[in-house]
């Protein structure tokens, strides 16, 4: 019998291979569909999903049911108004002109004038008042912003890079055109950001300022959140002891285990794969068959430990009401020994020490489970393998049933 142990090698490529498909999978989703309606050119209200296509400048589609085929497209001449449940965003269809002069530093030319198109396109609403400021995402991702005063005309406002030799050249027409649009209220513009939440900011004060606050503003998302959790469970394990050239089956009894831990959600598009690490204690009592060494003497392995275990996982939650979700992950395990030996069946006289295992072990979990508001319900297999020094090892693994609470939403 070899002394190499290959399990640990294969715990870490059934991961991988894991984790790959799963990425792999929510890649090729591409942007998710989210609860929401659109309001289409006709005045209809359709309520449903709706996704924003990986083309999302000329068109978004829309589903009544998740499990509807491909939905219906519809582009921005379309649609009046559209708009995202989870993130509280509105989008509105206007047609406007546009300066898609390139802005990225590695297309910069040497021209400082501006190119305006005119288009139909969707217009996220980032304030909505007295003046309103609105956002768009053109096909070469540049940002753009336009303002409206007063349920006027929407205008760009413009900034324009270019290159004058090797140096960078901007021209903030934007601070300029917010000073004439905000006469009555206006500011010092003179060091204004180009950006979401310093426009937003001024815009909103020009509001309050002419005693007309502003009626909606677009809440900044972070990118990602962290949902913390705290979780009991139970433990029935299972092991094999692998010692020169025979190995032994090992049962444990149903032991209590906690944990807790911290999964981190992206807040978009996407937000159905999540990621985390969780911190978990568990107890294992492992007792062999007795095996037969004469007629009046059997022999029996006991291995008991308790183990903290930290474990890093990716998840994948299905986009339904009742969220039911899979989970893969890999861990590392601090083992504690309390009892490791092999005794006397017949008269519990102690015979002769198993080997001293590894402190540190390494494994991996595979799980599934459903949320239900703050409550979730896990079942997970888990292994993991524990090394000796004389080149045995045992193999333990574990189902688990898990009950926990998280303390924020996801």
């Amino acid at each position: 019998m070899s002394d190499l142990n290959p399990q640990p090698m294969r715990s870490l490529l059934f991961c991988a291979v894991l984790l790959t498909a799963v990425f792999s999978f929510e890649k090729a989703r591409s942007q998710n569909f989210e609860e929401g309606y659109v309001v289409t050119a006709g005045n209809d209200t359709l309520r449903g999903f709706v996704r924003e296509t990986d083309d999302a400048v000329s068109s978004i589609r829309f589903k009544k049911a998740l499990s509807d085929a491909d939905g219906t497209l519809f582009r921005p001449a379309q649609v009046n108004v559209f708009f995202l449940k989870s993130w509280g965003e509105i989008y509105i269809s206007k047609v406007v002109t546009l300066d898609i002069k390139p802005v990225k530093l590695d297309e910069l030319d040497g021209n400082p004038s501006s190119k305006i198109v005119r288009d139909t396109v969707f217009l996220k609403i980032l304030v909505k008042g007295k003046a309103a400021l609105y956002q768009h995402a053109d096909k070469t991702d540049k940002i753009h912003y336009f303002l409206q005063t007063d349920g006027g005309e929407i205008k760009e406002l413009l900034r324009i890079r270019y290159r004058r030799g090797g140096t960078l050249m901007e021209v903030n027409s934007y601070r300029d055109q917010l000073k004439e649009a905000f006469q009555i209220c206006a500011a010092d513009y003179s060091k204004l950001g180009f950006n979401e939440s310093e426009l937003t900011k001024a815009v909103a004060d020009y509001n309050v300022c002419t005693g007309s606050p502003s009626a909606f503003i677009q809440k900044k998302n972070a990118k990602t959140k962290g949902i913390p959790y705290v979780a009991i469970g139970a433990s029935s394990g299972h092991g094999v002891y692998h010692g020169g050239d025979e190995s032994t089956d090992m049962k444990s009894p149903v032991k209590p285990a906690f944990a807790f831990g911290l999964e981190v959600v992206p807040t978009k598009s996407g937000k159905h794969l999540s990621w985390g690490f969780e911190l978990a204690y568990k107890q294992s009592a492992l007792t062999g068959q007795p095996f037969v060494v004469n007629p009046v003497y059997q022999q029996t392995i006991y291995y008991s430990y308790s183990f903290i275990n930290i474990g890093l996982f990716a998840k994948y939650t299905l986009p339904v009401k009742l969220k039911p979700y899979v989970k893969i992950g890999v861990g590392a395990s601090s083992v504690s020994e309390s009892k490791n030996a092999v005794y006397n069946t017949i008269s519990g006289d102690y015979v002769s020490p198993l080997d001293a295992f590894s402190k540190t072990a390494f494994g991996y979990l595979a799980g599934a489970g459903v949320v239900y508001r703050k409550f979730f319900f896990e079942v997970r297999y888990d292994a993991t393998t524990i090394q000796a020094s004389s080149g045995h090892w045992l193999n333990a693994t574990s189902l688990n049933l898990w009950v926990g609470y998280r303390l924020r939403k996801f």
